[in-house]
């Protein structure tokens, strides 16, 4: 096999994407811009999360081809749920702590402690991925501790604050 025709085969996709890129460069004042490229990229960001994962399966050779069906799925059904006005799932722990339901950052706090809260009563809102989700007390009782600040960032699972339902 000739120099060239490796070289072609081992470069050929990235060659075709900047030929791509230079194509639409100069058709279009607008591909390089700094907003369309970013929008590109937070347009790939969860294939790219997807990929990530899907290297570590594949690597321990345990092929699944599933993960790009849960994620479909998973979709739909958040937005059906959130459509039909649902509120997003807290994920409640036994003894009244509320735990972050995702990775994020805390934007607002709410309540303070000795505070008395109804069910439902949005506690604090968190970010994550340019999402917004308000953490909600799941029941009726009085705050007994608040463990994050605004700007703290938390982990899956993190508690969040304690409430009495007593």
């Amino acid at each position: 096999m000739s120099d060239t025709l490796r070289t072609a085969r081992q470069f050929g996709t990235l060659i075709g994407l900047v030929a791509l890129c230079l194509v639409l460069w100069i058709t279009t004042p607008y591909f390089l811009t700094v907003s369309n490229l970013l929008n590109v990229v937070e347009q790939t960001s969860i294939n790219a999360i997807v990929a990530v994962g899907m290297t570590f399966v594949i690597l321990s050779a345990g092929i699944d081809l599933s993960v790009g069906s849960i994620v479909a799925l998973a979709g739909v059904v958040l937005g059906t749920l959130l459509q039909a006005g649902h509120p997003a799932a807290v994920a409640v722990a036994p003894g009244g702590s509320l735990q972050a339901p995702m990775p994020g950052t805390v934007l607002r706090v709410d309540v303070r402690e000795g505070q008395e809260v109804a069910a439902g009563e949005p506690l604090m809102v968190l970010e994550a991925m340019k999402m917004e989700l308000a953490v909600s007390a799941p029941a009726a009782g009085t705050v007994t501790a608040v463990m994050v600040r605004p700007g703290d960032l938390v982990a899956r699972g993190q508690v969040l604050a304690e409430v009495d339902p007593g």
